[in-house]
């Protein structure tokens, strides 16, 4: 069985999501997947009130997307993807510098809102 792509850990009421595919944690739909169920497995877990998104090792978050899977699936397969990848990616994600934190809010939903999910308020 390969390894996961996504770490997920809990600790006083914090989720760490980790991207595990070095070396650029580029994503996948596999990525994707397994990020989608952990986020879920958060949002369900009445203890948990912040996600910490964070990717391994020293150079990335993430690079982005898998450019070699790109080029293998159709051009359908590419677009949905893409949508995907967009309609979840957490707000407050900065790949230029390496890091996230992002919160999930008490009540309700804003508009662009990915998963539920808000820019943390103070220090993870």
């Amino acid at each position: 069985m390969p390894q996961p792509l996504v770490r997920y850990s809990t600790q006083h009421g914090i989720a760490l999501i980790e991207f595990d595919n070095p070396p650029a944690n580029t994503y996948s739909y596999e990525m994707m997947t397994e990020l989608d169920q952990a986020i879920l497995r958060a949002r369900f877990d009445d203890e948990i009130y912040v996600l910490l998104l964070r990717g391994v090792g020293d150079k990335f978050f993430s690079a982005g997307a898998d450019i070699e899977m790109l080029n293998r699936v159709s051009p359908q397969f590419k677009y949905n993807f893409c949508l995907h990848a967009n309609e979840t990616q957490p707000p407050g994600t900065d790949a230029q510098a390496g890091h996230c934190r992002a919160q999930r809010p008490r009540r309700g939903r804003r508009a662009g809102d990915c998963h539920g999910l808000r820019p943390a308020s103070g220090p993870a």
